[in-house]
């Protein structure tokens, strides 16, 4: 469990997936490794470690923010298509496909006359762009109104493992930065959490949740930090005894 719960909950024994925790490049793609439910990430004091049936080695994360993909927005699903959020993902995730170059070419050809011959920098770019990160981050899911498996499955089958938002922008998920404590924390908000968590710990990717997103963003919103601490030691509790 994470020891801080000022802004996050961290679930702890989610089985998360394959890093290189000595790389602090992006320059060598690990290889696609699907999330399986046998691989777990612990906490150790301040490190992480993914744990198989016999080993355990050091975990870093290696994340990008994945914001809800521009589309014609459509309320009953706010802006969720598992479709598309899947293509955006392997776009950025799968290396790229690399088409042989003709020998004929070289810097100083011109091959407007060979249209199918392609320079070296097209043919690195064709296909995916190999970004080496493993972790996700998503801002706005509804949990309570939407079912998230297609995506889910498809990035733990893509070795990506998911930050899921733990309070909404609107509704019974809201932690109301607006209000000082207690009443940002309102009754129906640790039961949003608690839900929310019993659907995403379904999935062997969902690496942890933010709970915090955004309220102390003001010289005013500081009196809702301990609704914040509250809610996060609220939710490691409930987890505690789910597991």
């Amino acid at each position: 469990m994470n020891d801080d719960p000022t802004n996050t909950t961290s679930t702890a024994d989610i089985p998360g997936t394959n890093a290189n925790p000595k790389s602090n490049t992006m320059a060598t793609l690990d290889k696609i490794t699907p999330i399986t439910p046998k691989d777990t990430i612990h906490v150790h004091g301040k490190h992480l470690y993914r744990t198989t049936d016999t080993t355990s080695t050091p975990f870093t994360i290696r994340g990008i923010a994945f914001p809800t993909p521009p589309e014609i927005y459509n309320p009953s699903t706010h802006g969720y298509n598992a479709t598309t959020w899947l293509a955006i993902l392997r776009q950025l995730r799968l290396p790229p496909k690399k088409k042989e170059v003709s020998p004929i070419q070289d810097s100083n050809s011109d091959n407007s006359s060979h249209p199918d011959i392609i320079t070296e920098t097209e043919a690195q770019n064709e296909g995916g762009l190999g970004l080496n990160f493993n972790t996700i981050r998503l801002y706005r899911m509804y949990p309570d109104q939407i079912d998230y498996s297609e995506f889910l499955e498809g990035a733990a089958a893509l070795g990506i493992y998911v930050i899921v938002p733990l309070t909404s922008a609107f509704g019974h998920g809201v932690l109301d930065r607006t209000s000082p404590a207690p009443k940002c924390y309102h009754p129906h908000l640790f039961h949003y959490g608690a839900q929310a968590l019993k659907k995403y710990l379904k999935y062997p990717n969902v690496l942890a949740g933010m709970v915090g997103n955004e309220v102390m963003n003001d010289e005013k919103a500081w009196k809702a930090a301990p609704c914040v601490r509250a809610y996060a030691r609220d939710l490691k509790l409930y987890m505690a005894r789910m597991v």
